[in-house]
């Protein structure tokens, strides 16, 4: 199941006894867990939801109206980071470092990764000139550049903090398109390069990653205070 984005006067789709992501397809946080789905190849079902017009019934599951929300057996996940871990955690291999400084410094460099997005949506939403914002938000990546030391941040295998920072490194493609500099350069970032390339070559970032265009034709309309097309080339996405 993949549905259209359903609206206010939609009902809640009859549950199939498989688990169920509430998510919306342009939603780079929903997009960190849909990752996860796809990279342990997790049967699930998704219901897209229309954010500008969300039917009560949702509002029920996740009273912030956001989402990604997870569900299985009548049990209620929601929040990004929230829904990623229980999916890193309770399903096949654990995609959470077992060594306890490990853990805890992913969790750190987690947590600190909202700098990085406060960074892009003022380049985004115009909120700052490219010649302040762009440095501003490269010098948030270079402890990142630091960090990594392998393929990915857990080694020669994707972990939790690859799948968290991917949707936002994904969508980097959108301010360069539309400021016409490169977000991450081969003298800063050299390292967060190779890792995109690895990043790019995952099955899972493969079946689900929209090119910038299709970003655009979403963020556009975002940017404009237009009603977005949730549902664009749905009829495309991949079911597992």
């Amino acid at each position: 199941m993949n549905t259209k984005h359903l609206s206010e006067n939609d009902t809640c789709p009859e549950k199939t006894g498989k688990l169920r992501i509430y998510s919306m397809r342009f939603c780079p946080f929903a997009q960190r867990a849909r990752l996860i789905l796809w990279h342990k190849r997790i049967q699930h079902e998704t219901v897209n939801i229309n954010l500008t017009n969300k039917p009560k019934w949702f509002l029920q599951l996740n009273p912030n109206g956001a989402t990604p929300i997870i569900e299985k057996d009548n049990i209620i996940i929601y929040e990004s980071s929230a829904c990623c871990e229980y999916l890193a955690e309770m399903y096949a291999k654990s995609l959470i470092p077992s060594d306890g400084l490990t853990r805890v410094r992913h969790r750190m460099f987690i947590d600190a990764f909202s700098s990085v997005t406060g960074k892009y949506h003022d380049l985004l939403f115009s909120r700052v000139d490219k010649s302040v914002g762009m440095p501003a938000l490269r010098n948030s990546l270079k402890p990142y550049e630091a960090e990594i030391k392998d393929k990915f941040f857990g080694g020669s295998e994707p972990v939790l903090l690859d799948f968290h920072m991917w949707p936002f490194i994904e969508r980097f493609a959108v301010l360069e398109k539309t400021l016409g500099e490169k977000v991450m350069t081969e003298d800063e970032l050299p390292k967060l390069i190779k890792w995109r390339k690895n990043m790019e070559d995952l099955d899972c970032v493969k079946k689900i990653r929209k090119e910038p265009e299709e970003h655009m034709i979403y963020l556009s309309a975002r940017l404009k205070n237009e009603l977005p097309d949730y549902d664009h080339d749905i009829e495309n996405d991949p079911v597992l």
